[in-house]
């Protein structure tokens, strides 16, 4: 269930994947000094209360499904097992691993993981009505401009 979540993690939050960020979320967090401040309007944040850096990121809003699937990810049993073989696989695309280095559990994980992405790929081309990811984000952006 964690991984079929994660792969459809922007069916969960629209602005999951944003580089705006979440419109109806108050706080910002500076890259340069790590500080959290609230802010009236994080479509045009300023810089940080604290440094004065314009190097901000917007967090997700309060009410946002994705804490909680970040919370069970870093968290449970079955999200570090996830993490684990996220970095499996990007070792067995990468590098050589011997399968000897692979637990029964990890391999469980790698054959789930590449079921999911590849029902989600049968998902998204079986609804041709569907928006994608890009096209979604694209119309934000617009959408964005049109407001401001």
């Amino acid at each position: 269930m964690l991984i079929h979540r994660c792969i459809r993690s922007d069916e969960l939050c629209e602005y999951s994947n944003d580089p705006g960020g979440c419109p109806d979320s108050k706080t910002i967090t500076c890259q340069n000094c790590g500080a959290d401040t609230e802010v009236e309007d994080t479509g045009a944040p300023g810089g940080c209360a604290h440094c004065g850096s314009r190097r901000v990121v917007v967090q997700r809003c309060e009410q946002c499904p994705m804490h909680e699937l970040e919370y069970v990810r870093s968290h449970s049993r079955a999200g570090r097992l996830f993490e684990r073989v996220l970095e499996l696989e990007f070792s067995c695309n990468n590098f050589v691993v011997p399968w000897s280095d692979v637990t029964a559990e990890e391999a469980v994980g790698l054959q789930i993981l590449k079921d999911e992405r590849d029902r989600y790929q049968r998902e998204q081309q079986a609804d041709p009505n569907k928006v994608s990811l890009e096209e979604a984000k694209m119309m934000r952006l617009l959408d964005r401009q049109r407001r401001q």
